[in-house]
């Protein structure tokens, strides 16, 4: 079976064996979804719901056609798909029953940090900030106490409009609370590696490599969707005022941002950002890429801007 027959298949055993179960959700119903994700990747799946307003798990065939290769039959993924759907609507957090209401939904509101020509589609329906050729943009998400895990779903035009606010009023509020919930991490690179290799700087670089330039890598506490904190944060102004220079930003991902002090870089504009192409091209994924070229975040202006 190939893939598209795989994927129709397997929606219509989902929507079979949903018709013929009851349980504490009631009526559950199935439907097919595209969802235009980060940097406009497009994902098919299906969404099981139980409510109009209550959030629906979807899941996504190209993650599922594997397993079906792999030999598990289209019944067995698809009784593992309920049986995930159930599970997750029965652990939806109590936050969610107030989604409707703007007073307590604020306090789940954060923000992330794209790019805005690579997300067209995406920024169509969701209110954002546009920030230089970069976008923030709002999620609200629920902390799960038990797992330490996550639920997010994006703040789309229609939340906005139901909740009587604006995209000011969403910017100040998910400002805070990111700083509040995930603050911000801001490390030499050196101490970066060692963490990683197990290894001490001189053992990471060898006697015949000169000493590297000193590099700072800024992100939050959970190293995922940081490189906001480039822009919403204080770690910027605070190093640039402990080197007394300005930094060059590197956007790596959508994860951190590397940061330079001016002077001590070697390379024109123009090497850089055709170093960061060449990391987005052979390195990340389509969905973590944030920018193809550097910032500089003036000390003296205390922002950042695009230099050519």
């Amino acid at each position: 079976m190939d893939y598209c027959d795989f994927c129709e298949k397997l929606f219509r055993t989902v929507e079979r064996k949903l018709s013929r179960r009851d349980g504490s959700h009631g009526s559950m119903n199935v439907r097919r979804v595209s969802i235009v994700k980060v940097n406009d990747c497009m994902k098919e799946g299906m969404s099981v719901s139980a409510g109009e307003h209550v959030p629906a798990p979807t899941v996504y065939f190209d993650e599922l056609y594997p397993r079906y290769v792999m030999g598990d039959t289209v019944d067995e993924i698809a009784e593992g798909i309920i049986e995930f759907c159930i599970e997750k609507l029965d652990k939806l957090p109590e936050e969610f029953k107030g989604i409707d209401d703007f007073e307590c939904a604020g306090r789940n509101i954060i923000c992330r940090l794209v790019n805005t020509a690579a997300n067209r589609e995406y920024l169509k329906d969701s209110p954002h900030r546009d920030i230089l050729d970069l976008s923030v943009i709002f999620y609200y998400v629920v902390e799960e106490e038990s797992t330490g895990n996550s639920f997010g779903i994006r703040i789309d035009n229609r939340m906005m409009e139901r909740w009587h606010t604006d995209v000011d009023k969403l910017y100040e509020t998910s400002v805070r609370n990111t700083l509040l919930l995930y603050g911000e991490e801001l490390e030499n690179m050196e101490s970066v590696l060692t963490e990683l290799s197990g290894a001490c700087c001189s053992e990471i670089y060898s006697e015949d490599i000169a000493e590297p330039m000193p590099l700072f890598v800024l992100t939050n506490s959970r190293k995922h969707f940081g490189a906001v904190n480039a822009v919403i944060g204080s770690s910027l102004s605070r190093l640039a005022d402990k080197l007394e220079d300005d930094l060059i930003i590197l956007p790596s991902s959508v994860h951190e941002v590397l940061a330079v002090p001016a002077h001590a870089v070697d390379f024109s504009i123009q090497q850089l950002n055709e170093w960061i192409t060449n990391i987005n091209t052979d390195v990340l994924e389509i969905k973590d890429i944030l920018s193809d070229h550097a910032y500089v975040y003036v000390r003296k202006d205390r922002k950042l801007e695009m230099r050519a």
